[in-house]
């Protein structure tokens, strides 16, 4: 291989001679080792006329296809190369730089795959860990609804004895003690029935029934299959939300063993227990409050709103068709607390309503007169419960309370 150039004499500019140096190709050779360039690599020198002057492409390529012109990707012997090129300014010549691509391929499939194998174990594990997170959960949701059929079937010495410490594990927890304080307060008055005189009497009943309305197994039981079936269809976030607020009215009840509370703790203890409803039956009414912020301090029957709310939701604005409304008050009427609880429900007819406050073995409204007679016991005749209703257009009742 050879380099030539005219010679000219600078003065007169005529032409003397020609100057013309040959190279073995193995100077580039050396070049090219002592350069360690990487195996991927290749290299092409050309002359200032596009012959091929050197290649590393190998003895039976043909660097004549890398070489032609505004071409990216060369393709030679079965390998796929990037082609770049470049002018040596001091020569003339040029240097073709030959990448080959079958390395990198190579690397990204290999990288596809193991990114596609590693997202298909993540994914893997996930789905075997929300299995057994929701088996689990299911299989503690059917425990405790066991037991809280068997409680509801008067079996008081059911005891669910949790093992777990999480959401529905606090709920058994607490509908055991519930539980064993029912017991307790059952055997007491069974004891004690035949010595105490009969105002007593009949006021150990209604704490009796107020405590087993705190349990009741029936709401617990409903609540429950709720849950059970939001872990099959929604997931945690929905499980976790609707199992607070029943854990709170659990601790709730365990936690309230005063006869008396102040007025706003028992409203706030009815906001829990009807955001649990509002979970049961999504949509299908709606809850508004107003009273006078002043009288939060006033004491109240402790539990005395749920049977009234619970009466609202399940009689009233349950069988009823479409979106309903209930509605919570309590303001100053005379020298009187009035606390009303309003609903839009299917209302009851003039002969339910006239027998509404009787004998509470007499109607299917027991928590109704079971608060009345409770507050009449507590504060006298003068008070109680007012209850107006009539068919397809809703009930209010009214609680009038001391000051």
């Amino acid at each position: 291989m050879a380099v030539s150039r005219l010679v000219y004499n600078l003065d007169t500019m005529q032409w003397v001679g020609t100057v013309a140096v040959g190279l073995a190709p193995q100077v580039f050779a050396d070049v090219a080792d002592r350069l360690g360039l990487p195996q991927e690599l290749s290299l092409i020198l050309c002359d200032s006329s596009g012959d091929a002057m050197y290649h590393t492409l190998g003895a039976d390529a043909d660097p004549a296809a890398a070489l032609e012109a505004e071409k990216e990707y060369v393709d030679e012997s079965g390998v796929r190369y990037l082609c770049t090129q470049s002018t040596l300014p001091a020569s003339g010549l040029r240097l073709v730089q030959l990448n080959d691509l079958s390395g990198a391929e190579r690397a990204i499939r290999d990288l596809a795959l193991a990114t596609a194998g590693l997202c298909l174990a993540t994914l893997a594990l996930v789905t075997l860990l929300t299995a057994l997170l929701l088996s689990r959960l299911d299989r503690n949701v059917r425990k405790v609804m066991q037991g809280v059929q068997a409680l509801s079937e008067g079996k008081l010495d059911t005891r669910l004895s949790p093992r777990d410490k999480d959401e529905i594990g606090r709920i058994a927890l607490a509908i055991d003690q519930m539980a064993g304080r029912i017991q307790d307060l059952v055997q007491k008055v069974e004891e004690d029935a035949a010595l105490i005189e009969k105002a007593k009497y009949q006021r150990l009943m209604s704490q009796y029934h107020v405590l087993q309305s705190q349990m009741n197994p029936h709401f617990l039981f409903n609540t429950l299959e709720t849950i059970n079936a939001l872990a099959k269809m929604h997931g945690d976030e929905q499980i976790g939300a609707c199992t607070r607020k029943l854990a709170k009215l659990s601790r709730s009840n365990l936690e309230r063993t005063t006869a008396q509370c102040p007025l706003s703790e028992e409203i706030e203890y009815i906001e829990t227990y009807v955001a649990v409803y509002e979970d049961m039956y999504p949509g299908r009414f709606t809850l508004t409050e107003n009273w006078d912020r002043d009288l939060d301090e006033t004491p109240v029957p402790t539990f005395f709103l749920q049977p009234i709310v619970e009466n609202a939701i399940l009689h009233g604005l349950g069988p009823k068709v479409g979106h309903g409304h209930l509605h919570l008050e309590a303001r100053l009427w005379e020298d009187h607390l009035l606390v009303v609880v309003e609903d839009d429900g299917v209302g009851m007819d003039p002969a339910t309503l006239t027998r509404l406050l009787d004998s509470p073995g007499t109607n299917r409204h027991f928590g109704l007169c079971s608060v009345h007679q409770r507050i009449r016991l507590l504060y006298g005749e003068e008070y109680g419960l007012e209850i107006v209703s009539k068919p397809g257009c809703g009930t209010c009742v009214k609680a009038r309370l001391p000051i």
